[in-house]
């Protein structure tokens, strides 16, 4: 992870988390409330007081009803919640908010017992700039010097929404960084209009260039005045190369700090069994890389999908034992992925957790697990899968397990919009390209490539192996002939 922009994360986790992929069965208690609508397995019985195995697992809440995370329904209604160091309640907590839950778990992995919940969000702060992808599905924004990507089909919105998006928004931000610095943004919210001085912003980063006299010090190329600032957890003061958090507020570039809290490695103080939900960075091998900054050896894991392909960028979760410092896995587990899907609903099937998205060569089969992020149009609703239905438009973003399709999530949008289709080609002949078993048609006047390509030249590329394809069919025409076919690189 680069110095310029290192994010941590906040401290992670253990839990032999059972995946919870595949058709599931019914459950009492508070199975079926939120997160997908499916339910958990087990007896049956309520799950507070159950009791089991203590756990500490960080991720992103994917559902409500109690909270999921890491695929794990956890009853928080007697759990202190914190959120950025300040006391919360249920109410205040948000889909897709990056959170570390400590409790208990049961047997079966798939139900807790929430004794505490902790936000904290990556940064806050005004945006800068904003600089739109070429297919307009991304954005990236300038918050305080932190890079951050947001996702019109992955990121969760509140009180703002991927098109209303403007230079000047204060903004708290949740989500994981890359190899590169890039924080990926699982959550987006608008705060109130920034007022020079007086707005709050927060800001990781590493200490340098530290002035005791004038109590100054520089914070990835922001200067940060401390005179006024509570210590926190910095019995030794500060120091050039110490990992902080900055809360204060901002003026004329200037950071007048209320408040400095040092800020733990990964894992900091974890012990038994860990989890930890991330990108991967730093990778060596599957014995040597990172995952939000906590080193993790592999080498023994079992991955799943068993094809899982670990390189910088892929996002993971990770489970397994801490080993002075380091987290041997016993399993990695795909999240995120590389496979999206925008299309009208065919046919939902609640109970085995399926979605069918319609497109006009034939459908696309997507399962939905405890684990999968779904969300509604604006404001970071959160969904079950009884609350879409036949003709709802979705997008979604997931991974391949052999055949399958996994989402990571579903979001149903507000309007129809053109079909898309990307994922990993089977064949493409000049005339035609098969991605996911779905044939499109190459026509000439019709069907546009990137960078000056023909079909020819298109299908080579395909047929070497270069990159997955993106297609899109007009929401105008949806013929089954490709408006644009594009070779892309996996996320």
């Amino acid at each position: 992870m680069t110095q310029p922009t290192r994010i941590l994360s906040l401290a992670a986790t253990f839990a032999a988390l059972a995946a919870c992929s595949g058709p599931v069965g019914d459950s009492g208690g508070l199975a079926g409330i939120g997160g997908t609508g499916i339910g958990t397995g087990g007896d049956g019985g309520n799950v507070a007081g159950i009791g089991g195995t203590g756990i500490t697992t960080t991720g992103t809440i994917t559902g409500f009803g109690s909270i999921f995370v890491n695929g794990i329904e956890f009853d928080t209604s007697s759990a202190r919640i914190s959120l950025d160091d300040s006391p919360g309640g249920e109410d205040d907590l948000g889909l897709g908010m990056v959170v570390t839950v400590t409790g208990t778990v049961d047997d079966s992995g798939r139900r807790g017992v929430a004794e505490q919940v902790v936000f904290d969000d990556a940064v806050q702060g005004p945006v800068a700039t904003i600089t739109p992808s070429p297919d307009g599905q991304r954005k990236t924004l300038a918050v305080l010097g932190v890079r951050v990507l947001a996702e019109r089909a992955a990121t969760v919105f509140e009180h703002t929404g991927f098109d209303a998006l403007q230079p000047g928004d204060v903004v708290e931000v949740s989500g994981f960084v890359n190899n590169d610095g890039l924080l990926h943004a699982t959550r987006i919210e608008k705060k109130i209009a920034l007022r020079p001085g007086e707005s709050e912003i927060e800001r990781k980063g590493v200490v340098s260039g530290l002035d005791t006299a004038a109590q100054r010090f520089t914070l990835d190329g922001l200067t940060v005045d401390y005179r006024n600032a509570e210590l926190k957890d910095l019995p030794g003061g500060l120091a050039d190369g110490q990992a902080v958090e900055v809360k204060g507020s901002l003026a004329g570039g200037l950071i007048q700090a209320t408040r400095i809290k040092a800020e733990d490695e990964p894992l900091s103080g974890a012990s038994g069994r860990v989890s930890l939900e991330g990108l991967v960075s730093d990778f060596v091998s599957p014995s040597d890389f990172r995952v939000n900054g906590q080193r993790v050896d592999a080498s023994q894991a079992r991955l799943e999908p068993a094809g899982l392909v670990l390189a910088n960028g892929r996002e993971v979760e990770v489970e397994g034992t801490l080993v002075d410092g380091v987290l041997v896995a016993e399993k990695v587990e795909a999240r995120g992925g590389d496979i999206k899907l925008a299309a009208r609903l065919a046919a939902v099937d609640t109970a085995a957790g399926i979605l069918t998205l319609d497109f006009a060569p034939g459908t696309v089969t997507v399962r939905v697990d405890n684990r999968s992020l779904l969300h509604g149009d604006e404001g970071g609703r959160p969904l079950r899968l009884d609350q879409i239905g036949p003709g709802d438009f979705v997008t979604v973003k997931g991974y391949l397990a052999g055949a399958a399709v996994v989402a990571s999530e579903v979001k149903r949008e507000d309007k129809p919009d053109d079909d898309v289709l990307r994922g990993p080609a089977s064949a493409c002949d000049g005339s035609q390209v098969t991605v996911l078993g779905l044939s499109y048609a190459l026509q000439p006047g019709i069907t546009e490539f990137d960078d000056d390509e023909d079909a020819g030249t298109f299908c080579a590329a395909v047929n070497a192996g270069q990159g997955l394809v993106k297609i899109e069919d007009k929401a105008g025409r949806r013929d089954g002939i490709a408006d644009k076919a594009e070779r892309e690189g996996g996320d």
